[in-house]
């Protein structure tokens, strides 16, 4: 019998630590709700960062994922999820990692799949002196997922996010996700899922002239499109966190919403917001020698603020770089 997140917690001693942003949920019937948001997960690959004790876990695994990686930073937690092994078996990996540095470089493959090994199987074992990344791993699971047919792999990820680095990860996955559209052979996702703080998932969904629109909403929805779910009481994790969760799908789009190189706008959003009460004119000085010229040109009021533009009008700003 698989045990209960609640017996791995007191076997293990996991009590959540506050420098790692742990909190942990014990209602399986709540993270199973969570991975029915996800959608349909039979034949998935699915990525989770922060698993903890495992009840997202096994939601994930029970809905059906064909396979399942979950990367902890946690070593206490390690030895909890080997024990849902056994009754997982090779659907589940798992990568002891720190997730930031786990996706730092995009991962991509300049050759394809050999044929001499068969698909029945993922192994992605590293090698002692090997650091895990998202590159290494992707390395070792494409002779099983990948053909001339099918030459990318689709990934999901679902994920309660630690608190102190949902942000940073969210835009190492947005670099991910625009390095893949010019690559062949490439890890793409295919969506995210996440459980992050309230006030992050406003601002990931903010419209302009919105008190949460900033350089979060801009690039985010460049590339994908995104809606809150629903909110997660305070009262289904353990310890109760003093900030109310909400859970956010992030789809990518097909396509960027318009032409423009991602790092210039990424540059020209950081530039508008960073100063947020300036008025365009100010702001946007350490960017363009010609602020104001170029604002009048693209037909932007320079007395704008950056919580006033469209995404349209940051993208052509970035152009003019």
């Amino acid at each position: 019998m698989i045990p209960s997140t609640s017996e791995l917690i007191k076997k293990y001693s996991l009590n959540a630590k506050k420098s790692l942003g742990q909190n942990f949920i014990l209602d399986k019937n709540f993270t199973d709700k969570i991975a029915r948001a996800a959608g349909d997960l039979t034949d998935s690959i699915v990525l989770e960062v922060g698993p903890g004790p495992s009840s997202l876990t096994c939601s994930i695994l029970d809905a059906g994922a064909k396979k399942l990686i979950v990367i902890e930073k946690d070593s206490r937690c390690i030895a909890a999820l080997s024990e849902l092994k056994k009754f997982y078996g090779e659907r589940l990996e798992i990568v002891e990692a720190d997730a930031v540095g786990f996706f730092k470089h995009p991962p991509s493959f300049n050759h394809p799949p050999s044929p001499s090994r068969g698909r029945s199987r993922m192994r992605v074992d590293f090698m002692d002196d090997e650091t895990p990344s998202l590159q290494n791993l992707m390395s070792r699971m494409r002779v099983d997922f990948m053909d001339n047919e099918t030459p990318s792999l689709q990934l999901k990820i679902i994920a309660n996010l630690p608190y102190n680095i949902g942000t940073i990860l969210l835009f190492k996955w947005l670099e991910i996700i625009n390095e893949a559209r010019s690559t062949k052979h490439e890890a793409r996702i295919s969506s995210m899922h996440l459980m992050l703080q309230k006030e992050v998932v406003e601002r990931i969904v903010a419209k302009p002239d919105e008190k949460h629109y900033g350089r979060l909403a801009v690039m985010v929805n460049f590339l994908c499109e995104t809606r809150m779910l629903f909110e997660v009481n305070k009262s289904v994790f353990t310890p109760s966190p003093k900030v109310t969760s909400a859970i956010i799908e992030i789809i990518p789009r097909e396509k960027p919403l318009f032409d423009v190189e991602f790092k210039k706008l990424e540059r020209v959003v950081a530039a508008a917001f960073n100063q947020r009460r300036k008025m365009l004119r100010s702001a946007l000085k350490p960017v363009f020698k010609n602020t104001e010229e170029i604002l009048r040109e693209e037909k932007i009021n320079p007395e704008l603020r950056a919580e006033n533009l469209q995404i349209e009008e940051f993208c052509r700003l970035a152009k003019r770089l």
